[in-house]
């Protein structure tokens, strides 16, 4: 990557920090590992606290101190000035093992310090190499330069050795916390910590392998301080479908919890997500960060601190993103984040006689939908009176996805509801209608009307036939069906339900009462109707056909436009008030829906 290439021991020095008691007076160095954090020693953190050395080890420091602690980068300004910070991450001291910190940074870094790159030594590669330590053994700060790793020891810690002599000796007090600087490959290959004295006097740092689980939950930090920053800097227009990109990406990376909060899951995401094939190089929260800037939802802005998020890690953004690009293909993922499909299920209250209980789920990406991993749903149990269902369908679908998205509404009713004008009530001040704004199907909740699995069975055995028809015209494929044998004698009705039983898609007439048809269909074996159309006026069967004149595939939309039309006119008896359109779709159903065998 550019960057560590041109990484000099002068931006070393600029990213290096002082970390002070209260009076001001120096006690230890730190670094900057990411933007906004710096890692250090705990026990330097405690000693800025005023904690003497027998103290360090006592149980209460066994967990993060909630004082804040003050530290300052004296080597990247002129006048340098204080900044206080918070840890964030802690493993207590110990003499020969942990002893790390991670602090958050509550001021302004100056701008152009960078973040320490880091390296895995290679011992047999290094001995020759020059290594510098800067610290604080004095106020102002000081070079120490004889002192190189000189292999590693117990617990991920590496034993230095003074340059070209054979005793091991300490470094003075100060150095704790600083990053050890292999100048010849411009990197960091561990951070100094603990000083054992004993009979052989010798010095330790913490090697990069150690420091790794660390980083990686710093780089989870930092991920999301650039997604938080990256959602307020959106447009308010853009908002709503960028929040719902880094909710798809988080459900494709990470979903089995994607119900968390985003520091938690970009945390679970860095400590232990394998990635997939192909994928050697990035890490998991790169992976995760690509995505999103290929996500169509992400604005141009976010896009730009994704990028510059991954390029601190990995050496050609492009590459990986149209490696992702082409994962996605094969895999057949959308990048979009438009919502195609608004699933709606509405249940009585059994203790009131007009109220219902509603929820609303989103489906994104039909190809990619499965009701055993849902979404997370938008509405879950609301209670309302059904001429309050309309408004409120149409301002969630409003206020979540924004104007400019039309999904499909799929109204999923107790059968005793197929008849019900909900689609065409009016909407407030402006008259708007649901089955003129939005593509509108009415569907069959089996979830308060369970039925058998071979019931199912055969609905998707029909729906295979109606996916190869969507090319045709829809008058070829719907069947006319009279359904006046409802009300005539059994002969007649079994009649009927032969008919059905061959049917896919149906245009009914004659038919009295829709929601009877409909509870016969589901006592029958072979009746299941995936598709069907009437009018609920009877005096104007007779013009359902016209809305015929399109392919299967568009039907849903010129439907619409009918409903569109009768909502300019006056005439209350125009076709399109009264169209009712089941649409059955088994790869759209909630995921609450049990089928009982």
């Amino acid at each position: 990557m550019e960057e560590r290439l041109t990484f000099s021991v002068k931006d070393y020095g600029r990213a290096v920090a002082r970390l002070m008691q209260g009076d001001g007076l120096a006690v230890g160095a730190g670094f900057l590992v990411a933007p906004g954090y710096v890692m250090t020693c705990a026990h330097v953190v405690l000693q800025a606290l005023g904690v003497d050395h027998p103290e360090f080890q006592l149980e209460q420091y066994r967990v993060a101190p909630v004082e804040t602690v003050q530290l300052d980068f004296p080597l990247a300004t002129v006048d340098s000035v204080p900044i206080t910070a918070r840890v964030v991450e802690w493993l207590p001291y110990s003499d020969n093992r942990d002893d790390i910190a991670v602090l958050k940074l509550e001021g302004d870094v100056p701008i152009h310090i960078r973040p320490i790159p880091f390296a895995t030594i290679e011992f047999e590669t290094s001995f020759q190499d020059n290594f510098e330590v800067y610290g604080f053994p004095v106020q102002a700060g000081d070079w120490v330069k004889s002192y190189q790793p000189e292999r590693p020891v117990d617990d991920g810690r590496l034993l230095l050795k003074k340059q070209d002599a054979s005793e091991f000796d300490v470094i003075e007090s100060g150095y704790s916390g600083a990053p050890m600087w292999n100048k010849n490959k411009g990197c960091v290959v561990g951070m100094v910590a603990t000083v054992q004295i004993e009979t052989a006097r010798k010095a330790y740092a913490i090697s990069r392998t150690k420091l790794e689980n660390t980083l990686k939950k710093v780089d989870a930090y930092d991920l999301h301080d650039t997604l938080q920053r990256s959602v307020a800097d959106c447009a308010d227009a853009d908002r709503t479908l960028y929040e719902r990109a880094i909710s798809k990406v988080f459900e494709r990376c990470n979903p089995n919890e994607c119900d968390r909060p985003w520091q938690e899951q970009l945390s679970s995401l860095a400590s232990d997500r394998p990635l997939p094939n192909g994928w050697d190089i990035a890490t998991p929260l790169t992976y995760f960060a690509v995505m999103l800037a290929w996500m169509e939802g992400t604005p141009t802005s976010a896009y730009q601190l994704l990028k510059a998020w991954v390029e601190r890690r990995e050496p050609d953004f492009s590459a990986l993103l149209e490696q992702l690009t082409r994962e996605m293909k094969q895999k057949k993922v959308t990048a979009s984040t438009v919502c195609e499909h608004l699933m709606v299920t509405v249940e009585r209250v059994e203790t009131s006689d007009t109220d219902l209980q509603v929820s609303l789920w989103p489906i994104f990406d039909r190809a990619t939908y499965s009701p055993q991993a849902p979404p997370q749903p938008l509405v879950q149990d609301h209670v309302i009176a059904l001429s309050q269902l309309p408004e409120f369908i149409q301002r969630q679908c409003r206020n979540r996805f924004g104007k400019k998205t039309v999904p499909v509404i799929h109204l999923f009713v107790p059968r005793d509801l197929l008849g019900c004008d909900v689609e065409m009530q009016p909407i407030g001040k402006l008259k708007e209608r649901l089955g003129s704004t939005f593509p509108f199907v009415m569907r069959t909740n089996l979830a308060v009307h369970p039925v058998g699995a071979w019931y199912w069975d055969d609905w998707r055995e029909k729906w295979q036939a109606i996916q190869a028809a969507l090319e045709r015209k829809t008058a070829d494929v719907f069947d006319a069906v009279d359904c006046a044998a409802l009300e005539a004698g059994e002969d007649a009705l079994i009649d009927l339900m032969d008919t059905l039983a061959e049917q896919h898609a149906a245009l009914l007439s004659n038919c009295a009462s829709v929601e009877d048809l409909f509870e016969l269909l589901a006592d029958e074996k072979d009746s299941a109707l995936p598709i069907a159309l009437w009018s609920r006026q009877p005096e104007l069967e007779a013009e359902v056909p016209k809305v015929l004149d399109c392919v299967m595939r568009t039907l849903k939309e010129r439907i619409r436009q009918e409903r569109g039309a009768a909502k300019r006119g006056r005439d209350k008896m125009l076709l399109g008030h009264h169209l009712t359109l089941v649409w059955e779709d088994p790869k759209i159903v909630p995921p609450d829906v049990q089928f009982k065998s």
